[in-house]
């Protein structure tokens, strides 16, 4: 079982999704993801609108944690970097990437992660891809190396309100060798009337692949593209672990064979005793 902290500046989102999850372990209604923000348990909570503690739950093989995202709260992030095995991290687009944003990517280093680009239904259309993006390229050159990339399906455009999400994964089943340029543009062309020809299109594609609706969140619900790329994480986990166990073996093996290295003039000698002393014995013998 994983541990999965949940990181986020404020407002970016971070509670709304979680809520996407509760209401898939059905804790919560559906309607009510989104808005209810049932983690935010306390009366001071409710009343500021944002979240100043820890709170756990489970769903499926997963233990999440609810991160405050305000900085005067870092103690609880850096408790939750202790305790986790991974992290999701949510960036609202609109806003994009913030000094807040930077200081809590510190925590995620030598973690695998899942990014969550929120808040995709906010931006225009001819501007989202562009925006997106330069907020991944941003984060990997922080991390210094390219971590978060569409293919590895460790990214998600979503709206947490709206409840639905796109990963790399998810949105084979429309195009296999699919981009994020690709899932951007569908999302936005589903509710674009003035594309009619290129709607027309994807609407017979849709009823191809045997899906009868044009509501995003019932084709890609945000809470099964969210365990769909933890799996994914997982495997890298579970690969990890395998890596360091087989260096673990070298390490022995190779120590083993110094070691025997060292002995080996002390093995010779102490043969060559023995096969005197054998000498010796008969010898004597009558």
């Amino acid at each position: 079982m994983l541990v999965i902290s949940v990181v986020a500046h404020v407002d970016h989102g971070k509670t709304t999704l979680l809520d996407n999850i509760l209401s898939f372990t059905r804790t919560i209604s559906p309607i009510s993801a989104g808005t209810l923000r049932y983690l935010d348990s306390r009366i001071d909570e409710q009343e500021r609108g944002i979240t100043l503690k820890l709170s756990f739950f489970q769903a499926e093989n997963y233990i999440f944690i609810d991160t405050p995202g305000h900085i005067d709260f870092e103690s609880l992030i850096e408790c939750s970097s202790f305790l986790c095995d991974s992290f999701i991290f949510i960036v609202d687009v609109n806003e994009g990437i913030t000094p807040r944003t930077l200081s809590l990517l510190n925590w995620m280093k030598n973690k695998n992660c899942i990014l969550v680009l929120n808040k995709i239904d906010k931006m225009v259309n001819k501007e989202v891809y562009m925006v997106t993006s330069q907020i991944i390229e941003s984060m990997n050159v922080f991390l210094e190396e390219e971590y978060f990339v569409w293919e590895k399906n460790n990214i998600i455009i979503s709206s947490s309100l709206s409840l639905y999400g796109l990963n790399f994964d998810k949105f084979k089943i429309l195009k296999e060798n699919n981009t994020l340029k690709d899932a951007l543009a569908f999302i936005f062309l589903l509710s674009d009337d003035t594309e009619e020809i290129k709607r027309e299109k994807l609407l017979k594609l849709l009823k191809s692949k045997n899906i009868h609706t044009t509501e995003i969140k019932k084709i890609f619900p945000l809470s099964h593209t969210l365990l769909n790329s933890l799996k994914a994480i997982e495997l890298g986990f579970v690969r990890n672990i395998d890596n360091e166990r087989k260096k673990i073996v070298k390490l022995f093996q190779e120590d083993f064979i110094s070691q025997k290295r060292d002995y080996e003039p002390q093995l010779e000698d102490l043969t060559s005793q023995l096969e005197d002393l054998e000498s010796q014995k008969k010898e004597h013998e009558p």
